[in-house]
């Protein structure tokens, strides 16, 4: 029945709208605005989090544990002195973790998850087109912080929020049944893809390379008979080599070099040996939000799971470790890898990134959305373009 009534629901409902605001102003606005501007929208994105389940809502897994941890931080909180950063802090990850959930138990119609792709693509562009035209020398440019009008960003913070992106063009343009629609998805594909060469952001370029091969790979599983599939396969091998050696010789001598040189931890290494130290020191349930700030680092951890275990001890890790190892479990479950596709960003973002952002909770939300599409309704994804 339930099958039945969302394939006849071809409706684009008021919940997807609002998700297409919200992904529209995260990828497309604030990317491009000081915090003065950024900090105050955290609590609106909260309230309006809360309109997105309607209907058809999904008998929750992970999220189960999303909410845990949650709690957790809650007690976090409290348990130390109160500081306007620590309240920030716990008011990021109750954002997030709420985005997560509200999206992650509803069943989205394939209309529905059309319009969040296309969304995500043409927010994801037109910030790459401005990005570019407001730093014309990012190519060569070497700091980690670029121009952008009348201040400067991160690099890792403009790629990641570029990666959904290029991902979402690769699916678009492999699944689309429609040759004029194709034609778009290629060039947002490569604009998204090319921008996040020059910027030199690796681990962002890991998540593009790692994502679109299990992308690929999939719509080669997808084809015909056992032969064709390892004829496709094999060309997705075949082509994949041939762009990362035509990468290489393109990038020699450039800022995207970088790229390659797999050896450059920029330093993490020695900030990583401090966070376990500090971590050690209060291993358990951690020193509280500020414990890293108050140690007198200016630089941060860049690894998300070491910021959590410094705020929230081994046993805050391992809560959010369990959340996401049941996701990826659900995922691989499915026997479909495009889940999987979008959580590689996810590895890499928080492998290197000193929080669960919005770029990390992101292609997390894509994924859940994906993978409640394929169990719920067991259809082709080329259904999502028609």
């Amino acid at each position: 029945m339930q099958n039945r009534n969302l394939e006849q629901d071809n409706k684009i409902s008021l919940a997807c709208w609002v998700l297409c605001g919200i992904l529209v102003i995260i990828l497309g606005i604030l990317p491009m605005s000081p915090p003065l501007i950024t900090q105050p929208l955290r609590p609106i994105f909260i309230a309006v989090c809360f309109l997105l389940p309607t209907t058809y809502l999904y008998r929750m897994k992970g999220e189960k544990l999303q909410i845990v941890y949650m709690l957790y931080t809650l007690v976090t909180l409290v348990a130390f002195p109160l500081t306007g950063s620590s309240i920030s802090a716990y008011i990021s990850l109750l954002l997030f973790g709420t985005f997560y959930i509200c999206v992650a138990t509803r069943i989205w119609t394939a209309r529905e998850i059309g319009l969040v792709i296309n969304t995500i693509i043409a927010a994801c562009t037109i910030y790459g087109i401005i990005l570019l035209i407001s730093t014309p020398s990012l190519l060569t440019y070497g700091p980690q912080r670029i121009n952008f009008f009348a201040y400067t960003i991160n690099r890792n913070t403009s790629a990641f929020c570029i990666v959904p992106g290029a991902l979402c063009s690769i699916l678009a343009l492999l699944y689309c049944p429609s040759g004029k629609r194709r034609l778009v998805y290629a060039g947002t594909g490569i604009i998204c893809s090319a921008l996040l060469v020059i910027i030199a952001c690796r681990s962002a370029f890991l998540s593009l390379a790692g994502g679109g091969f299990l992308i690929a790979w999939q719509r080669a599983s997808d084809s015909g008979s056992p032969q064709e599939k390892f004829k496709t396969r094999a060309s997705v091998i075949l082509l994949f080599l041939i762009a990362a050696a035509a990468l290489y010789a393109a990038s020699a001598g450039t800022n995207s070099m970088r790229l390659f040189d797999l050896t450059d931890s920029t330093g993490r290494d020695e900030i990583w040996e401090e966070a376990w130290k500090i971590i050690n020191e209060k291993p358990v349930f951690g020193g509280g939000f500020d414990r890293w700030a108050n140690t007198g680092h200016r630089m941060a951890t860049h690894n998300a799971f070491l910021t959590i275990m410094v705020a929230s001890g081994y046993t805050g890790g391992i809560l959010m470790a369990l959340f996401i190892a049941s996701v990826f479990a659900e995922a691989l479950k499915i026997g479909n890898l495009i889940p999987v596709a979008f959580l590689a960003e996810l590895v890499c973002h928080s492998y290197s990134e000193p929080g669960f952002d919005y770029f990390a909770y992101i292609p997390l939300v894509l994924a859940a959305m994906l993978m409640r599409f394929i169990q719920n309704q067991n259809r082709d994804l080329r259904v999502i373009f028609r």
